[in-house]
């Protein structure tokens, strides 16, 4: 702020010394033409400001130069804000596009866990159903191997009986024979 307040204060010198100056050639040309002129003076006078100085068209052309400089840099800022906030409004639609992405796999996962849910449940009910057919297919096993071992066991005893009944129907024809030859008076047959 100390340059504009001494540029102000040297302007104001400026024209105060011209205002006196002025002011000296009206009161030697007063004297002199005073008996020719009316004495009343013109109440608004033009007074023409001689050439500024250089420090005024310096200052001047700085202040025309930050002018321009923040009008420049006021497109450029605009044009970078304009560009953020492009980039800004991409990013917020490629978010939303996200988060609805995010809420269709979320409810694509609570089915898939839903879905899972029933199938751990249906494991669960095959593995129980799976464990009481294994139990019985075991306990059929072993049911067979002894209804087989009780098979085995009655053909043993139908061919010890098969024997028996073959001997026992040799014993019968001996004896028949004997029988016979008894009645037919051969006893040398039967001892």
């Amino acid at each position: 702020m100390g340059i504009i307040k001494d540029y102000m204060l040297q302007r104001r010198q400026k024209k105060l010394e011209e205002v006196t100056r002025a002011l000296e050639q009206l009161k030697h040309e007063n004297v002199a033409t005073d008996s020719l002129k009316p004495k009343t003076t013109p109440s608004h006078q033009n007074v023409y400001s001689p050439l500024r100085s250089g420090r005024e068209f310096l200052f001047i052309g700085i202040l025309l130069v930050c002018v321009v400089v923040l009008i420049v840099l006021s497109f450029y800022y605009r044009s970078q804000f304009t560009s953020i906030n492009d980039e800004y409004q991409e990013k917020v639609d490629k978010l939303e596009t996200l988060e609805t992405e995010l809420q269709e796999k979320l409810q694509d996962l609570n089915e898939t866990k839903t879905l899972l849910k029933d199938k751990e449940t249906s494991e669960k009910d095959f593995l129980k159903d799976q464990d009481r057919l294994e139990a019985e297919i075991e306990y059929l096993k072993n049911e067979i191997k002894t209804l087989e071992a009780d098979i085995a066991a009655k053909r043993d005893e139908l061919d010890n009986l098969t024997k028996t009944v073959s001997d026992q129907k040799r014993e019968i024809a001996k004896w028949k024979n004997c029988i016979e030859d008894e009645l037919n008076e051969n006893l040398s047959v039967c001892d």
